[in-house]
């Protein structure tokens, strides 16, 4: 049984641009749904910078960044966890590299308007553009709650 936990262990990418629902959904689907598993939180893993150096937002940076929530996340997968990582991520190149390097990857795009994530509390815009992928699923964060984004992420 123990074995099993190792190798069925999950990684769900929860990506989208600033304000679009990514961290809540992620915290309640741990608080209220989900057991055992870590959080990636693409805005705290930033600011504790123990890369080593204080990253920056150019592509090469990003990347960097994403290659050590890659890291964390299998040290996460190999002690059995499920991860649930929550960060804009807007090149596909991004997402690629975590569905490559993460076992049973599941890549989730919150989609919110600009408008509507304005309005949400601590707003924080972005210049990034996101590059076109086909994830697992689409939600929308501006229609459905908080609770019904997870039922439909909990379908996947």
């Amino acid at each position: 049984m123990f074995f099993d936990v190792l190798i069925n262990s999950w990684c769900l990418l929860l990506y989208g641009m600033p304000n679009s629902g990514k961290s809540t959904i992620a915290y309640h689907l741990v608080q209220d749904r989900l057991r055992n598993a870590l959080i990636i939180d693409g805005d705290k893993h930033r600011e504790m910078q123990f890369l080593g150096k204080k990253l920056g937002f150019s592509k090469e940076d990003i990347m960097e960044n994403t290659r050590h929530v890659i890291k964390l996340a299998q040290f996460a997968q190999e002690q059995g966890m499920n991860v649930i990582i929550a960060q804009i991520t807007p090149y596909k190149e991004q997402r690629d590299l975590m569905r490559k390097n993460l076992d049973n990857f599941k890549e989730v795009y919150c989609s919110c308007p600009p408008n509507i994530r304005q309005s949400r509390p601590n707003f924080k815009d972005s210049d990034l553009v996101f590059e076109v992928s086909e994830p697992d699923l689409v939600i929308d964060t501006d229609i459905y709650s908080v609770e019904e984004c997870c039922g439909r992420i909990l379908g996947l």
